[in-house]
């Protein structure tokens, strides 16, 4: 798989290579190529434990939950408070608030504004406090849904 050829050399640990995996699969989503992710997911997940993280684990889960969310709303639910665990234990904000905001994308695509509420919140704080405009702008897109 071309998007990890450096794994060979420096090993699923390397942040290129982890990097390389999160960013082919959000490009995977944005460009509604289900079948992409769905190989690059299975590459991840077929990784022996002592080869895998918590960061490819934490995206192989939020990918996996894209994959799950038309078909099994609850699967979908579960894997984005699996990803959002393992990047919490990873201490990455600004992951964390981009779970946390498209996990509240599909908890108010399942009519549930009251459990998007405390996603929002958090992520707003993080997407502020980092001036992260695109990120806010995406959440007030959302405010329909959640009340403030």
């Amino acid at each position: 798989m071309r998007e990890f050829d450096s794994y060979g050399h420096f090993g699923f640990g390397s942040e290129q290579v982890k990097e390389a995996f999160a960013t082919a699969g959000e490009a995977a989503l944005r460009l509604g190529d289900l079948e992409k992710l769905a190989e690059l997911v299975g590459f991840v997940d077929s990784l022996s434990p002592g080869s895998t993280n918590h960061f490819l684990r934490a995206h192989s889960s939020r990918f996996r939950a894209y994959l799950a969310q038309d078909a099994d709303l609850a699967e979908a639910d579960r894997l984005f408070r699996r990803s959002a665990g393992l990047l919490r234990e990873l201490s990455t904000p600004f992951m964390l608030a981009v779970v946390q905001a498209e996990h509240a994308e599909l908890i108010l695509q399942g009519g549930a504004e009251g459990d998007a509420r405390e996603l929002v919140t958090e992520a707003r704080e993080v997407f502020e406090r980092l001036s992260a405009k695109p990120w806010l702008d995406r959440l007030d897109a959302l405010s329909t849904g959640v009340a403030a």
